[in-house]
């Protein structure tokens, strides 16, 4: 069953300071799409939290207030996986927790019923850049902290080169 609507997929990881942000910026999207045609909408792929714990109550209620909006925008919960047991930082669990996704999310791509424009990534999720390109899908990275904090990081390596002079 398909449609003439287009569907960005976005992939936030799980803490409130990463979904809430790109929440936010999916529903500005939209009201910049309500002039023209209303053919866009916007599946977020929600991983579950890697502890025991459900997703934060604060993420929650936040995600309740924005389903009685009635915008285009839905909430896929992706089934559970099983943390990873070794890892050397939290970036690396990070990244490996994001990979274990990655069968589910494809499953949740290729069963959609809209055209796939394209995937947005949190910038802890580029590891999935690569399903992007199996799939022929852009994607994006959606940097969920403020201009200034993106600034700063782009300018880190070229500090890092002037130290090693």
């Amino acid at each position: 069953m398909s449609n003439n609507r287009w569907c960005l997929f976005f992939m936030p990881i799980w803490p409130p300071g990463h979904t809430i942000p790109m929440v936010e910026a999916a529903k500005r999207l939209l009201q910049c799409n309500s002039t023209s045609s209303n053919s866009l909408s916007i599946t977020f792929l929600l991983m579950q939290t890697p502890t025991a714990d459900s997703m934060s109550s604060i993420t929650e209620s936040y995600l309740r207030s924005v389903d009685y909006l009635n915008l285009p925008i839905n909430f896929q919960q992706l089934p559970a996986v099983k943390p990873p047991a070794q890892f050397d930082d939290p970036e690396e669990f990070i990244t490996i927790f994001v990979q274990l996704h990655l069968p589910h999310v494809k499953d949740a791509i290729v069963a959609s019923a809209s055209k796939v424009a394209a995937l947005v990534l949190d910038p802890f999720a580029t590891s999935l850049i690569d399903l992007g390109n199996e799939l022929n899908i852009p994607c994006y990275i959606f940097h969920t902290s403020n201009a200034a904090f993106l600034s700063l990081l782009l300018h880190l390596p070229n500090l890092d080169e002037k130290i090693k002079q």
